[in-house]
C-alpha cells in the first residue's frame, strides 16, 4: 500500500461561515485548536493547534463536493482527516488570530481585527469580514458575556445563529482512499465512500451515524457476540465484521470503486 487517506465531514453550509453545528459549538471550536500530526511522503509533521487551518487542502469527492481537508489530532495511526466546505478554514484561522477561541478571561471583546490579522488580499478580507459582520462582531447591539472569556461568549452567539432550521438536513461524508501497488507493478486507487443526509425535521445524519453503531455494539454485548471485557476499539475482524454486516442491514454502508 502506497497511501491511505480517511476523511470525514458532518456539517451543512448555508451561511457565510460555510458551517453549521451538529454538536456542541464549544467542543467544535476547541477541536480546531487540537495538536495534530499526519504522515505524508514519509514525513510526519507535528502541527500546533493554532496553525491547524494553515494545513487545510482542497479535497474533491465526486464532481458535486468541493471540500477542504485538515489533519484530525494524531492522524498517523489511522490516517484520519476531517473536512469541511471551501472557505471555512480561513474563517476559523482568523478567529484564532484575533483570539476569539481563547478561553482566558477578558473584560472586553477584541475590536481591532484588521490590526491583528494579515489578510492575503482585499477580496479575501472582504469575504471573511462579511462573515464576522454576520456573526455580529461589528454590531452595536449589547453583548452578554458568558464566563468572562471570548470563546464562551462567541459560542453563545453562534448557538443562536448556526442551529439547523426547520426542514434543513445535514450531511455525513466519509471516504477511505487506498493507493496500492500490486505484485505485477500496477497501481490502483481504491475508494470506499459513504454519503448520507439527515432527515428533515427528524434524526440528523450525525445522530444516526453515532447512535446506530453504538446501539448495535451494545446489543452485541448483551447477546454475547462481543465477549471481551473492557473498552474495545473496532480494529479486529472478529469485532469489525459483525458490526459491518449489522450496519449494512440498517442501510449504513460504503460504495467501493477502483479509480
Amino acid at each position: 500500500m502506497l497511501g491511505f487517506i480517511w476523511s470525514c465531514c458532518k456539517s451543512s453550509s448555508t451561511n457565510p461561515l460555510e458551517y453549521k453545528f451538529p454538536w456542541s459549538p464549544r467542543s467544535a471550536l476547541l477541536a480546531f485548536l487540537n495538536l495534530a500530526a499526519y504522515l505524508a511522503e514519509g514525513k510526519q509533521p507535528a502541527i500546533d493547534g493554532n496553525d491547524l487551518m494553515e494545513y487545510a487542502k482542497s479535497y474533491y469527492i465526486y464532481p458535486a463536493f468541493d471540500f477542504v481537508t485538515y489533519p484530525n489530532r494524531n492522524s498517523v495511526p489511522l490516517g484520519s482527516c476531517h473536512y469541511g466546505y471551501q472557505g471555512f478554514p480561513e474563517v476559523i484561522k482568523m478567529l484564532v488570530e484575533v483570539t476569539f477561541l481563547n478561553t482566558e478571561p477578558k473584560d472586553t471583546l477584541v475590536a481591532k481585527i484588521k490590526s491583528l490579522v494579515s489578510f492575503p488580499n482585499d477580496a479575501e478580507a472582504s469575504r471573511i469580514l462579511q462573515g464576522f459582520r454576520w456573526i455580529g462582531l461589528f454590531s452595536s447591539d449589547p453583548v452578554k458575556p458568558r464566563a468572562r472569556n471570548l470563546l464562551e461568549t462567541l459560542c453563545a452567539r453562534l448557538e443562536d445563529l448556526m442551529q439547523y432550521e426547520q426542514g434543513e438536513r445535514n450531511l455525513v461524508m466519509l471516504q477511505h482512499k487506498f493507493i496500492v501497488e500490486w505484485a505485477d507493478g500496477k497501481e490502483d486507487t481504491l475508494t470506499f465512500t459513504l454519503e448520507s443526509y439527515g432527515i428533515p425535521d427528524g434524526f440528523s445524519a450525525m445522530a444516526t451515524f453515532v447512535g446506530v453503531p453504538c446501539g448495535i455494539a451494545v446489543q452485541f454485548v448483551l447477546d454475547g457476540v462481543i465477549k471481551t471485557p473492557g473498552v474495545l476499539a473496532p480494529y479486529t475482524k472478529e469485532i469489525c465484521e459483525p458490526l459491518r454486516i449489522a450496519l449494512e442491514s440498517e442501510g449504513i454502508g460504503m460504495i467501493e470503486k477502483v479509480l
